[in-house]
């Protein structure tokens, strides 16, 4: 189930996440209508503030040119005094660069996850059998529980992972071929570089088509119901076969470690 989830969220994420785009800018109707709701809406974003600063910084330092593909043309950085930039307390150039890299954050958080989710459990059976051979033998238990987890870990995911890590690693290679292709169009079409709100609903709509069009393409469902598919067979895998590969692999294990001590 997870990794099915993974799988959808990975390639369809990039698309969804755009939403934010009519959100954010419903939001500005209601900062120019409602003062209060502005004045706690400036407040956020500037504790939020802090957190976009580190988050550029680390941006710029990882992809430098980003800057300067996201940058403003000097004829459109005048702020008019209508501008709807005045009820933010961020410029647009610097909505512009978030709007630029927001299609990317979810296929690299899946990533990411999964790559955490993956060490985390890595590290624990490592340590706990670590600990465990270390009690039962002293210091030459460490090393019998250290072989004892990698070969563990090692059976128990390598048949359904041979299925199940691929699926993952091409539906996050499609969601961020699909942030690259989008990022692209926002600076081919010269996007959300305006003050007028009803321009940047004109590139709201650009956006949403483009993503309208990526869920919907016949490519993105065939990947998914073929995904399912082989994460289904996976599934049957890890709990029909999976066992007997670990009990076969921990058996020779320790037959090996057994003639090793006796000789």
């Amino acid at each position: 189930m997870y990794n099915t989830i993974a799988m959808i969220v990975a390639c369809t994420g990039s698309a969804l996440i755009l939403k934010i785009h009519s959100i954010m800018l419903n939001e500005f109707k209601i900062k120019k209508e409602k003062t209060n709701y502005l004045k706690f809406s400036l407040v956020i974003e500037r504790i939020l503030r802090p957190l976009y600063d580190i988050s550029k910084y680390i941006i710029f330092k990882v992809k430098p040119d980003i800057h300067e593909t996201t940058k403003i043309a000097d004829e459109h950085k005048e702020i008019s005094d209508n501008s709807i930039w005045h009820y933010s307390a961020y410029t647009k150039e610097e909505h512009r660069l978030f709007s630029y890299i927001l299609p990317f954050i979810v296929p690299l958080l899946v990533l990411f996850a999964n790559g955490t989710l993956l060490g985390i459990l890595f590290t624990y059976i490592n340590f706990n059998n670590a600990i465990i051979g270390y009690n039962a033998m002293g210091i030459e238990g460490i090393l019998f529980g250290v072989g004892h987890a990698m070969v563990f870990f090692t059976s128990s995911i390598i048949l359904h992972g041979l299925i199940e890590l691929p699926v993952i690693f091409f539906a996050i290679a499609i969601g961020y071929k699909f942030a690259k292709i989008q990022s692209n169009e926002l600076i081919k079409n010269d996007l959300f570089i305006d003050d007028n709100f009803h321009n940047l609903l004109g590139d709201v709509k650009v956006v949403n088509s483009i993503s309208k069009e990526f869920l919907l393409s016949s490519h993105l469902w065939t990947f998914l119901i073929v995904g399912f598919v082989l994460l289904s067979i996976a599934a049957f895998i890890e709990v029909n076969y999976t066992p007997s590969m670990v009990e076969l692999a921990l058996e020779n294990y320790y037959k090996i470690i057994g003639n090793n001590l006796i000789s």
